[in-house]
């Protein structure tokens, strides 16, 4: 009985040294996944993709363009279809066509001679009603005339102006400007994690950093508390659709 006992106590001791081997075990697998999260959303895309330019042309190359203009003879067009992901020219069009316009992400747009309600100044026109229908959409405007101060007014509304004949760096260098100080995922990034530290506070940054690295991976919908008090639902959206397209 007693060799029993002896047994039995040694088995306890045994079980017991398992188990609490194994609890420390998960319990510092935990710390090392919480000390290895990343502290920001920057963080996390840098993790992602650190080469800003080069993340920025792989997101590119994945966006639809259209050029609305009537000499399209003035545009690098082989380059332009290798640089996107299609590309589609319209020299004529009516302002009937703003819906079929929008449906590209970007817009290279000449203020004459291409919309047939108003030769003179309808692309400008069609500027206004683009923003309207696709406020996301990246419109450049185009021209090689000087036109009066009304329709540079409608110039204004453009993300890009760029003067004809257009060549393939001046395509490449202005949008790749673009996103990466305003639209691309590290720009989206560090606004982002302005907006939180600012509205919400520097304490909930952290957590929500891993809370958006999961939400990313689709373990977890993009809504929070702190998505809602910051506003920042759509450009969270945003951001996960351009992680998605760099990890492929």
């Amino acid at each position: 009985m007693d060799g029993f006992n002896a047994i039995s106590s040694v088995a306890q001791n045994i079980y017991f040294w398992i188990t609490f081997c194994v609890a420390i075990g998960v319990l510092y697998a935990r710390l090392m996944k919480r000390a290895k999260a990343p502290k920001t959303i920057s963080e996390y895309i840098n993790r992602i993709d650190g080469d800003q330019n080069r993340a920025t042309r792989k997101i590119i190359a994945y966006m639809s363009c259209v050029i609305v203009d009537d000499k399209p003879e003035d545009f690098p067009v082989d380059f332009m279809k290798n640089f996107f992901k299609s590309l589609s020219i319209e020299e004529k069009i009516s302002l009937n066509d703003v819906g079929r316009i929008s449906a590209h992400d970007i817009i290279f747009l000449d203020v004459a001679d291409v919309v047939s309600e108003d030769l003179k100044r309808g692309g400008a026109i069609l500027i206004s009603r683009l923003r309207e229908v696709k406020p996301e959409a990246i419109i450049v405007s185009v021209s090689s005339k000087k036109y009066d101060v009304e329709v540079t007014d409608y110039f204004a509304m453009a993300d890009l102006t760029m003067r004809k004949p257009i060549r393939a760096a001046t395509i490449e260098e202005q949008l790749v400007a673009h996103f990466n100080k305003k639209i691309g995922p590290h720009a989206l990034a560090k606004e982002i994690d302005m907006t939180i530290d600012r509205v919400v506070g520097p304490g909930k940054l952290k957590s929500f950093a891993r809370y958006f690295e999961s939400a990313s991976k689709g373990r977890k919908p993009i809504i929070s508390d702190v998505v809602r008090r910051a506003g920042i639902e759509s450009r969270c959206n945003r951001l996960v659709s351009q992680i998605k397209l760099l990890q492929q």
